[in-house]
């Protein structure tokens, strides 16, 4: 069963989908300030993905095997 906005009518496979459009889109919120970086951005799933594409930490952080110490 699709859920649909009461606002726009679009329809969406999830109510959570649902949810997250009608915070994004229709409840007056943002925009949205990093914390890091200070960019602005015009909701909070956009933050989100912001943070996660700009300011998470590359996999090569991550050691490898032979740079790992025994206990």
């Amino acid at each position: 069963m699709l859920s649909v906005c009461p606002f726009c009518y679009k329809e969406f496979s999830t109510k959570s989908n649902l949810k997250i459009h009608m915070r994004d889109r229709h409840s007056g919120q943002g925009p949205w300030q990093c914390s890091l970086c200070s960019k602005l951005v015009k909701n909070k799933s956009s933050l989100r993905v912001h943070f996660y594409q700009q300011h998470r930490k590359p996999k090569t952080d991550i050691p490898s095997i032979p740079d790992l110490k025994p206990i």
